[in-house]
Order: structure tokens, then sequence, then C-alpha cells
């Protein structure tokens, strides 16, 4: 199956800040991982199979690489998104799903702390909240959730500052490569088959995966969350991306344990890269006809 080509404007929001913020060195770095999924996207089903075990690197050790040859002073600009996500995450407006999770059946500690704030940023944002988003690939939610969970997970293990921003870097680029594949226009949830993944991948780095753990983050996230439909932006979106974070975390957490979902289950494969074509596959082909039942149902609700 052929992905839809990369462009250059695809990465608009993270070139923006590239230009503005970041060194020479890092804006390279940035292109040389762009020529990553050019390349890696326009390989041959012979080409792929031939080079299985390299390919799984290249998610793994490849992006994982150039974000470790990265300094604190050139990532230390997305500390900005991490403020800009939180303040959205803080803002007393009309959120109402998010203060559900402050009933006493809730305890106070990651996972929790996590599905709140992501509920309550996306339900802000989505309901006309005055603050900006940081986005990646190009939609505020998505940054929402790539940044969020990632952050959480640091503070709560203490990292150091040079460990917390190359995880973010590593999520961020991740969830470039996934979108790249899955396209811009899918009836799929982006925002949990991507970014959520990419979360997962962030939250496994920063409990020491190794190449192979990032690797199995990818497949249990493919055989857990793959299918969410897309049914437009809405405050209800907030509920799909706090699962999507839920899912982040529990398959970080099987993968950096070695419990990972067998290749022969469902749609799940051998390397990373096979799960991230599986996920647009069923995007692209097996759910084709999904948006015009879904702009039927909501017709026929106008005509009640």
């Amino acid at each position: 199956m052929t992905s839809p080509p990369f462009k250059e404007d695809d990465n608009k929001d993270i070139i923006s800040l590239l230009k503005g913020r970041m060194l020479n060195k890092l804006c390279r770095n940035f292109g040389i991982y762009e020529d990553i999924c050019r390349n890696m996207i326009r390989l041959s089903k012979e080409e792929y199979h031939r080079n299985s075990h390299a390919n799984q690197k290249t998610i793994a050790s490849e992006i994982r690489s150039l974000v470790d040859s990265m300094t604190v002073d050139e990532l230390h600009f997305l500390l900005d998104g991490i403020e800009m996500n939180n303040r959205l995450s803080q803002y007393k407006g009309t959120t109402h799903l998010s203060d559900s999770f402050n009933h006493s059946l809730f305890s106070e500690d990651l996972l929790t702390r996590i599905i709140r704030k992501v509920t309550a940023a996306a339900e802000n944002r989505l309901d006309g909240c005055p603050l900006p988003a940081m986005s990646s690939s190009g939609a505020g939610t998505k940054g929402l959730v790539v940044s969020i969970p990632v952050n959480e997970m640091a503070e709560e293990l203490h990292v150091s500052l040079e460990k917390k921003l190359k995880a973010l870097a590593l999520t961020y680029l991740v969830n470039r490569y996934i979108n790249v594949h899955i396209g811009k226009l899918s009836p799929m949830c982006t925002c949990v088959m991507a970014s959520s993944t990419s979360a997962s991948v962030g939250i496994a780095y920063l409990l020491d995966a190794s190449d192979d753990q990032i690797g199995y983050c990818i497949r249990n996230m493919t055989g857990t969350v793959t299918g969410m439909i897309c049914d437009g932006g809405k405050v209800g979106c907030a509920l799909k991306v706090s699962t999507g974070s839920t899912a982040a975390l529990m398959c970080a957490t099987t993968a950096v344990n070695n419990a990972v979902l067998r290749e022969s289950d469902g749609i799940c494969a051998a390397t990373a890269e096979q799960c991230i074509q599986n996920m647009a596959r069923i995007g692209q082909n097996g759910m084709s006809k999904v948006d015009e039942e879904i702009i039927s149902i909501m017709k026929s609700k106008e005509c009640q």
C-alpha cells in the first residue's frame, strides 16, 4: 500500500519553532529525520521484507540516536510547549468531564493525573478556551496528547531535564512519523492512533526501554487502540484522548516488562514499522466507508 507523500508543509508547526528557536544543528537533524521518513515510505515491499530487522531499528534506533545526539540547549524550547499545554489543562472554564476524575474513587496516582490533565486540556481547547495549545503534526489536540503524559511520567520519575527533553523530542518525532503513514484525513482518530502511540514510546524511553521494547510499545498500542473512529472535533474527543493516554501508559509499562502482544494477534506484526503500516491500511482501506456512515448518522439527527 502506498502511503501519502511527505510534504514540507506537513511539519509547519514544528518547523516554525525550529526556525525561531533552535540552533542550525537541530534544524539539520530534523531535516535528516524527514529524509528518514521519505526513504522508509518509499521502500518497496520486497526491500522491506529483506530489511525487516533494520526497519525495526529505524524507529527505535535511528530516531532515538538522533534525539540522543541533541543537547539541552537545542531542545529547551520544548518546555515552552509543556508550559502552554499545562496552562490549558488548568484553565477554569466550563469543563465538566475532567471534574469527574476528582471523585474519591480516584487516587492521586500517575494514571489519574494523566487522565485528568489530558481530559481537561482537550475539553478546554475544544470548548473554545482562549488559550493556545502547542500543536504537533498540525493539530493542537495531538500536541496535548504527546506532551502531557510524557511530562507527567518525567515528573513522577524525577528524571533529569535532559532526559525529559529527549523523551519529548522522541515523542514528537515518532508522532510525525506515524502521521505521515496514516495521512492527513483519516476515518480513524489519529490523536489516539498516532499521538497516544507516540506518547507510549516517550514514556518507555523514560523507563529506560531498549530499542526492542520501544518497538513493543508500538505493537501493543497497535493491538489495543487501532480502529477508534474520528467523528469530528468536539468536546467528547477529550474522553477519547484520555482513553488513548491510559493505553499509552499501559502499553509502555508492559513493553518494558517484555510483555508484548504476539505477532500473530490480529493486525499486530513483527516490527514496529509493519504495525504502523497495518494501522494505516485499516484506516485507508478497511474503514473507507466509515466517513459516509458517520455523515449519514449526523444528517439523520438533523431531521429528527
